[in-house]
């Protein structure tokens, strides 16, 4: 077999390529299926985990509504207060 025929290319048993193809692709693929598996598994412990986070840290929406009308009073008040404020003086004036 001539590595380097007249033509400048290199010439191959095309038997010897396929077979080497596909040894490579089959190589790769249950390389990157190992690889899917690995990753997958890295996931579901990653989600786990961030569950257990999410339900030590923080607070469920029922818990929060007492707050949440609590802060909306405050600021309710507060800014009632500052309209009415602005109004008294408004009215002073004239």
């Amino acid at each position: 077999m001539d590595i380097y025929p007249e033509d400048g290319g290199v010439k191959q048993d095309p038997v010897t390529q396929n077979d080497v193809t596909r040894a490579v692709a089959e190589a790769m693929s249950a390389r990157d299926v190992n690889e899917i598996k690995t990753g997958l598994e890295n996931l579901g412990k990653k989600f786990d985990t961030f569950l257990e986070t999410l339900a030590e840290n923080y607070v469920t929406k029922t818990e929060f509504n007492p707050v949440k009308n609590i802060v909306y009073g405050a600021c309710g008040i507060i800014l009632t207060s500052f309209v009415l404020g602005l109004f008294y003086l408004i009215s002073k004036t004239k």
